[in-house]
């Protein structure tokens, strides 16, 4: 019995002692800096991406800033140190826009006074870009106009689509500029910085606002005060990032960005809707297959509302349910169009679908040309009698080549008013 209790003593010492080391051991806690500064704990073997850590994937130059080394080879780099490139971590997307876009311009980067702002947003990005590419928040401008698409675009991260827009702005720049080379530095700048107001830390405090460009120029300002020298065209470069995403800027470079950071989110969403093809509006609108599906809605009524109606041979259309009917087409044929991508670009959705509607000789010819809607007088009897018509906004069309198209006749259509559909009157205004 004595010999049993010492075993057992000796047992529970044994894994006390144990435990007592399993539990003393702490995990390996990083500490780092991110710009600016403020300092974050990390339980993972990754480290923030550091100036020198470029130097396997920048350029080098000589003393003129002209000439370019060539990459060390893979072997002459450390384990360690290959180990704590952030680029690594991103399937190297770093890597290859440093090499196959900032090489090709390091000699006017470095002679305008941008290699050091390009770094300092590269290292920035890589510390922050994890995060999705959208604003989940509705107060954002770009949140609003992208909220049906926001949970596919979430699946892209910020660093990821910038990378995009910056592929997309070069080849832009390339295509429209004879001199492309002198404005590459200012494009760099503008698509790495253009969206880094979207990290969620800096939507607090001093930074306390919704609209993500506003933001990213303020950290764009920041960046480059920091630094020895500066682009003398750093003033241009904020505003063109915090004018991205407003309408009627007639800056060149500024439309440019707009129009690579679209292209970047098409293909974005068709990397993250599965089943959709990209097409532009021509390629998959069908105006005849589209009005079969609007005249499933002519003259008819749910909770007192109505979408189209007849009145002595005009359809009268309200123009956002021409817009959804569309867009009901677009999804039938699993299409993504950037026009029906992007909130804002409504108005521009309408044109392309009325432009096709007249192709096939649909619109009432009370429609001026390049008109995309028109203004009428809506009334009831009870209404008119009283002088209180309501002044609204219809797309007018055909009712004789609406029923000839969808064959449906036109005393179906008729048949279907009941109601408040049976006494509306509509006049031109």
């Amino acid at each position: 019995m004595l010999l049993m209790a010492i075993g057992i003593a000796l047992v529970t010492l044994g894994i006390y002692l144990y435990i007592s080391v399993i539990i003393g051991q702490k995990p390996e806690v990083r500490r780092y800096k991110i710009y600016p500064e403020k300092t974050f704990v990390k339980a993972s073997n990754r480290t923030r991406l550091k100036l020198e850590h470029l130097a396997n994937i920048w350029l080098g130059y000589n003393k003129d800033g002209a000439s370019v080394l060539e990459r060390q080879p893979e072997s002459s780099v450390s384990h360690d140190k290959a180990k704590s490139q952030d680029v690594k971590v991103v399937d190297g997307i770093i890597e290859t826009f440093v090499n196959d876009t900032v090489k090709a311009y390091i000699h006017e980067i470095t002679t305008q006074n941008a290699k050091e702002l390009i770094e300092e947003l590269i290292k920035f990005l890589t510390s922050y870009g994890k995060v999705p590419s959208v604003v989940i928040t509705r107060g954002d401008r770009e949140a609003g106009d992208l909220w049906s698409v926001k949970d596919n675009l979430a699946k892209v991260t910020l660093l990821e689509h910038t990378i995009h827009v910056a592929n997309n702005m070069v080849e832009l720049v390339r295509k429209t500029y004879q001199e492309p080379k002198n404005i590459m530095p200012e494009a760099i700048v503008i698509s790495l910085a253009h969206d880094i107001g979207k990290i969620p830390e800096f939507h607090t405090g001093q930074y306390n606002t919704y609209d993500h460009p506003l933001i990213s120029e303020i950290k764009l300002a920041e960046i480059a005060d920091k630094l020895p020298t500066k682009p003398a065209w750093i003033d241009h470069a904020r505003r063109a990032v915090r004018e991205h995403h407003q309408t009627g800027v007639k800056d060149q470079l500024v439309q440019l960005l707009k129009e690579a950071d679209r292209e970047a989110r098409l293909i974005e969403l068709v990397r993250t809707t599965e089943g959709y093809k990209p097409a532009s509006f021509n390629e998959w609108f069908d105006p005849e297959e589209f009005l079969r599906i609007l005249a499933r809605d002519i003259n008819v009524t749910q909770m007192d509302k109505w979408h189209a109606i007849t009145y002595r041979g005009i359809v009268y259309v309200r123009p956002d349910f021409l817009y959804r009917t569309a867009d009901t087409l677009r999804h039938q044929k699993k299409v993504l169009d950037v026009l029906f991508v992007y909130g804002s670009d409504t108005q521009l959705a309408l044109q392309e679908i009325v432009k096709a509607l007249r192709r096939i000789d649909t619109v009432s010819p009370t429609l001026k040309e390049g008109h995309v809607t028109q203004r009428f007088k809506v009334s009831t009897r009870a209404t008119q009698f009283m002088g209180k018509a309501s002044q609204q906004v219809f797309v007018p069309l055909k009712l004789d080549v609406v029923s000839r198209i969808t064959g449906v006749s036109i005393a179906e259509f008729e048949k279907r008013k009941e109601g408040l559909l049976e006494v509306i009157e509509i006049l031109p205004d």
